[in-house]
């Protein structure tokens, strides 16, 4: 089996001793090739770095210890992602939960707008906006090859990740903003 990860290079090699045994003796078409595993897991990495610009643009590391925890769920999603990634096969994002995120962002813009007038949403409006225009990127198609699918599937994922902690926080703030009016 040495002789079998002689040719291999290194970062080939580093992802090889990940894989399980069987995975090593038969390899299946499921399977990630090393190339798809280290792209995915760049993806992964660049989407941390974006996120935490978003974080930082929008101001969200001023808006409370729960609000910087909320920071936290993309990068720990990211990680785990990024570490777990070359035990996955292409089958598992079939199984994964898939739900309509843009009904969901237009569920709380909904909530949001109809109380417009008993709060000042200046500082939640940027982040609904910013969550809303992710969650359209996830719409859209891109038609790629059979190989490359995958990548699509976790590019999105990245994103609705995102988006979906930026519409927790917008839920959150909303909530600090109407819990005087409610009492």
């Amino acid at each position: 089996m040495k002789e079998k990860y002689k040719n291999m290079s290194e970062t080939n090699r580093k992802h090889a001793k990940y894989k399980s045994l069987h995975k090593i003796i038969e390899p299946d078409d499921r399977d990630f090739t090393c190339q798809q595993v280290i792209q995915i897991q760049y993806i992964y990495i660049i989407a941390a770095i974006i996120w935490m610009i978003i974080a930082y643009c929008l101001y969200l590391y001023t808006g409370g210890i729960v609000v910087c925890l909320f920071l936290f769920i993309p990068l720990i999603v990211y990680g785990l992602n990024f570490y777990w990634l070359p035990q996955h096969t292409k089958d598992l994002p079939n199984l994964m939960f898939d739900a309509d995120f843009l009904a969901i962002a237009f569920l709380i813009v909904t909530l949001i707008i109809n109380w417009y007038k008993l709060i000042d949403i200046h500082n939640i409006l940027p982040i609904i906006i910013v969550a809303i225009i992710i969650l359209a990127f996830t719409l859209i198609d891109f038609w790629t090859p059979n190989k490359q699918f995958i990548i699509v599937q976790h590019i999105r994922s990245a994103l609705e990740t995102a988006a979906v902690v930026l519409l927790m926080i917008v839920a959150y703030k909303y909530y600090l903003l109407m819990a005087p009016l409610c009492h």
